[in-house]
């Protein structure tokens, strides 16, 4: 069992920010198990602190969608789409006042 550290769950947080998922994280022999995260995430200050980058999450989603229209090939056009239109549902759910449908 990995013990809680402040420097490891800032950079699990970084790394949601960042777009990652939390489950492909926790993959990582390093970080704790999703459960344990879970029950981390029972204190106040670090349900802020993930509630923040679950925010920032959305906004780098969002911008993959970008780099994911500007980089599809004719061939790719129906696997892009599907790729678009996951992150925006994903980004409208998670920043709904933001990016999700008015």
């Amino acid at each position: 069992m990995v013990e809680f550290s402040q420097e490891l769950f800032d950079s699990i947080c970084e790394r949601i920010a960042e777009g990652e998922s939390g489950r492909a994280i926790m993959r990582d022999e390093k970080t704790p198990s999703l459960s344990t995260f879970w029950k981390w995430l029972k204190q106040p200050e670090l349900a802020k602190q993930y509630a923040r980058a679950k925010q920032e999450q959305a906004d780098a989603i969002f911008e993959d969608c970008l780099d994911i229209a500007d980089s599809a090939t004719l061939e790719e056009t129906q696997l892009a789409r599907m790729r678009i239109d996951t992150r925006k549902w994903m980004a409208g759910k998670l920043r709904p006042k933001v990016y999700g449908d008015k």
